[in-house]
């Protein structure tokens, strides 16, 4: 079923096309000769700067003893391509409406840092010989949380020109976006930052029983867990507003545009966890009639 909505919801899109571009093309049967209505059809691709709002944390099942602080803001950069397609509202020489629908992969990712206490712990002090000796020291750690979220996302968008001057306009965007996940995993982990000379003591027992790793090449680190983020929501809904420009050209337009992409729902109703993204990119639209 995952693997196969995505394709779904390209052929419905596809399909949405289809249907505006056989009624576009219909004449008018109380003006024959009335030259048609062009749509518009084309890439779109450009930047998300992406946030991550949660209350996650650092420890899953972490002990009654270890204090632990939580996830709250991260942020992380991302991107976006697809298509999208227009269709004017009204009489196309004089329109300042469209509505506006885009299909397009897009990336989300997110990266937490916490910094613990600086707390007494056992730790394998390294030797210059390179045996290891366990020492109670003052230790400083920090907790980090890597994060892949990739979406097929649909955007339908309602456009107002506030200007046309010639061949450019500036024009506003609002409208809902629904994502659906195809990926949300995560690298949760603890990183021993200080003494420099220092080691976990590692208790592969009671990692294994939590399913927790002591990775081989980092004896610095203990990952809590590399893989799915636990209890997501398949479907995000947010809202988008922004500003456009059309720079129009014989039979295609160029839209930078900017839009703020705010998360409604959440990421998994655990923690509170939201996705917002700043998106900065180019349309560019054929005119079809």
């Amino acid at each position: 079923m995952i693997k196969s909505l995505p394709k779904k919801l390209f052929i419905g899109f596809l399909t949405f096309i289809s249907i505006f571009t056989y009624s576009n093309a219909q004449d008018n049967p109380l003006a024959p000769a009335q030259e048609s209505k062009p749509f518009y059809l084309g890439p779109i691709f450009g930047y998300n700067r992406v946030t991550h709002n949660t209350n996650k944390p650092s420890i899953p099942l972490a002990l009654d003893d270890v204090p632990c602080p939580n996830f709250e803001n991260g942020a992380a950069n991302g991107f976006f391509a697809g298509i999208s397609f227009e269709y004017i509202l009204g009489e196309a020489a004089n329109s300042k409406q469209s509505i506006i629908t885009r299909l397009m992969y897009s990336t989300m990712p997110s990266y937490f840092e916490q910094q613990g206490d600086d707390l007494p712990t056992t730790v394998g002090i390294v030797n210059a010989d390179g045996s290891v000796t366990p020492t109670e020291a003052i230790t400083s750690i920090n907790y980090l949380n890597d994060i892949t979220y990739n979406t097929i996302a649909f955007d339908i968008l309602y456009k107002f020109n506030v200007v046309n001057a010639g061949k450019v306009g500036i024009g506003l965007v609002a409208g809902p976006t629904f994502d659906y996940a195809i990926q949300a995993t995560e690298v949760n982990r603890l990183k021993l930052v200080s003494p420099d000379n220092a080691a976990l003591i590692r208790n592969e027992e009671a990692a294994a029983q939590r399913g927790w790793i002591y990775p081989e090449d980092d004896p610095q680190s203990l990952i809590f867990n590399d893989g799915d983020i636990l209890n997501t929501n398949a479907l995000r809904v947010g809202l988008k507003v922004g500003a456009q420009m059309e720079i129009s050209f014989p039979k295609y337009v160029i839209v930078p545009n900017i839009m703020y992409n705010l998360g409604i729902t959440e990421l998994t109703p655990d923690f509170d966890w939201r996705v917002s993204v700043l998106q900065i990119g180019v349309d560019v639209r054929f005119a079809i009639k």
